[in-house]
């Protein structure tokens, strides 16, 4: 069932449902990068968390502001799982380019929301959630890893920040971390502070 929902009960710990949308207002944009934002975006309810188990992801869906047209795409957030009432959202921007003269079609769009914009978000979704400690399920089934080889490039960091962080910030979780982050400078790094603070915090793990 996919449906739209305009509220759920502030009762609830959690923000997202699987199969509803449930609405959020942009409350802030801020300039990461000259071509990557970070948006905030409140929950229904302020005294509630998003509940997005850590390696799954969301779906947003938004209106583009200058064609009205109803957009859907994946995303995984940045912020922690404790988080109360916001969500925030790690976007590289698609830039026009004389082959693609109007840019990425969603990061463009998202770009041009001002403040107070409604978008709508589902989930979690996905296949894959770490439960910490090497422990992680894969497609319902549990297993037990020692290490992690992370692979990404720009925005793509943002689906293993959420496992680095998840690692890095228990002292007993002990799994290790390998991570190759492709980007065309060292400036273009995102998360890249936090990034050095993990290897700073327990060069071991990563």
């Amino acid at each position: 069932m996919d449906t739209d929902v305009e509220s759920l009960s502030p009762s609830r710990d959690v923000s997202l449902d699987s199969k509803l949308w449930v609405p959020s207002s942009l409350s802030s944009k801020t300039v990461i990068l000259p071509d990557s934002r970070l948006f905030t975006f409140e929950l229904s309810h302020d005294s509630q968390c998003l509940g997005l188990p850590v390696g799954k992801y969301v779906m947003l869906k938004i209106n583009n502001p200058s064609t009205d047209e109803t957009i859907i795409r994946a995303y995984t957030p940045v912020s922690k799982q404790t988080t109360i009432g916001t969500i925030d959202i790690l976007v590289k921007l698609d830039a026009p380019t004389p082959d693609y003269p109007n840019g990425g079609k969603v990061t463009m769009a998202m770009d041009k929301l001002p403040l107070g914009a409604m978008v709508k978000f589902k989930g979690p979704v996905g296949k894959f959630e770490y439960l910490r400690k090497g422990a992680v399920l894969l497609n319902g089934q549990k297993r037990y890893v020692q290490s992690f080889y992370m692979i990404c490039a720009g925005s793509g960091i943002t689906p293993i920040f959420q496992i680095l962080h998840t690692v890095m910030e228990n002292i007993e979780d002990h799994t290790s971390c390998v991570v190759v982050d492709g980007n065309r400078t060292e400036t273009d790094i995102l998360c890249h502070a936090e990034l050095d603070e993990f290897v700073a915090r327990d060069s071991s793990r990563i």
